[in-house]
């Protein structure tokens, strides 16, 4: 797998950090431009010059920042490399990024040039601006046999970014399942939650990476660890709309009733974000249509109080009491929360699925009177038309 330019720009990484030889600008001293072309007798008869500027010359830059062993750690360019070693190359000279050649060798899977990059004192634990070690490089670019080689070596193989995440967390959430594979098997640590308290699994849940997240649990990963709010894979994968996930999850016995700490349930969350196809899956999962939160919410008025209109089709439709009111709060209902919130189209629909517009909240208010009262003068004419038609429809 190779990376974007947006996608290494996500990894603090400029696209120019692995360029390839043709798309840099030829205007770097002789002996970068000759390993950058890959050209081996050219990098000989330079280093055979010797001299007193020998060591300047085989550490030099081109004006991309990028040095001889670089371009030819890069490009696999095994000879290249270790003639440059052999000649007094720098091994942990940072270019652009802070990328090393270690770091170019391990991103693009050449497994014998990191041996010998290692062989010449190679610092596996160097960091790159972006905070990533060379083993985190094999991870993001789904370089197994690179990371065998770094893991053989003795790499650490939980660094954290600054963020907190690992190469197991980066692969789990790119869906990288070669990686991750590689990653359990050398022993990477499964437990190891981001500064925001997500595990490497609810990453997988959160991408909806099916065969990640079955590595994982396979691999002793715990389906009900949580958050601080919380939160659980099985959220992660409701909340971002990835029904195959959820569906999995929940065969490998995941609770479709399970709360966050505030009392939403994965349906109350699905419902709110539109994610139509995991509102259906938990529904056939027997997800309680009429649970509330803590403050007395169903998730249907979740989904009033965004406009989405397909879940509150299938709430409905699975049993939901389109004229509850919230036990706990102002006393709204469905329709009274898509009035508050603006939601024309809910209104209209709830309107015409029988929603009764003389129910009051606790302050005495209709769906009318919310109306008027935040000025929505589209949603009121609707409002009274439905009421001058004797109801709701």
């Amino acid at each position: 797998m190779r990376l974007s330019g947006i996608a290494l720009l996500s990894l603090g990484l400029a696209p120019a950090a692995f360029a390839s030889p043709a798309a840099v600008i030829s205007t770097g001293p002789a002996i970068v431009e000759a390993a950058k072309s890959g050209d081996l007798a050219r990098v000989r008869r330079i280093l055979a010059q010797g001299g007193e500027l020998h060591s300047a010359t085989v550490n030099a830059k081109d004006k991309e920042g990028m040095t001889a062993l670089m371009w030819a750690a890069q490009n696999g360019q095994a000879e290249i490399v270790d003639l440059l070693l052999e000649g007094g190359a720098y091994p942990d000279t940072q270019g652009p990024s802070g990328l090393t050649a270690l770091m170019r060798a391990a991103y693009n899977d050449h497994p014998a040039i990191i041996a010998d990059l290692v062989k010449h004192g190679a610092e596996l634990e160097e960091r790159s601006a972006s905070s990533m070690t060379a083993l985190g490089f094999a991870a993001t670019g789904g370089s197994v046999l690179a990371l065998e080689a770094l893991a053989k070596a003795g790499a650490d193989l939980n660094p954290r970014e600054s963020d907190g995440r690992t190469p197991l967390w980066l692969a789990a959430q790119s869906g990288d399942a070669n990686v991750v594979r590689a990653l359990l098997k050398a022993g990477a640590d499964l437990k190891i939650r981001d500064r925001y308290g997500r595990s490497a699994l609810m990453g997988a849940a959160a991408a909806g990476h099916v065969d990640a997240m079955k590595l994982l649990v396979k691999a002793g990963a715990d389906m009900k660890a949580r958050t601080g709010d919380g939160r659980t894979a099985l959220a992660f994968a409701a909340t971002s709309g990835h029904a195959d996930a959820v569906r999995w999850l929940l065969k490998e016995h995941g609770d479709p009733n399970e709360r966050l700490a505030d009392g939403a349930s994965m349906l109350m969350l699905a419902a709110a974000q539109g994610r139509d196809g995991v509102v259906e899956t938990l529904l056939k999962a027997g997800a309680d249509v009429k649970a509330r939160d803590k403050k007395g919410a169903t998730a249907l008025m979740y989904a009033a109080g965004q406009g989405r209109i397909e879940p509150l089709k299938l709430l409905l439709k699975a049993g939901a009491d389109i004229n509850a009111q919230e036990s706990g709060g102002r006393g709204l209902t469905a329709l009274m929360m898509s009035v508050r919130d603006g939601h024309l189209d809910a209104v209209q629909w709830l309107l015409t699925a029988g929603a009764d517009l003389t129910r009051k909240g606790k302050d005495g208010r209709t769906a009318l009177d919310i109306a008027k009262r935040f000025q929505a003068l589209d949603i009121a004419a609707v409002l009274e038309a439905a009421a001058a038609r004797g109801g709701s429809k």
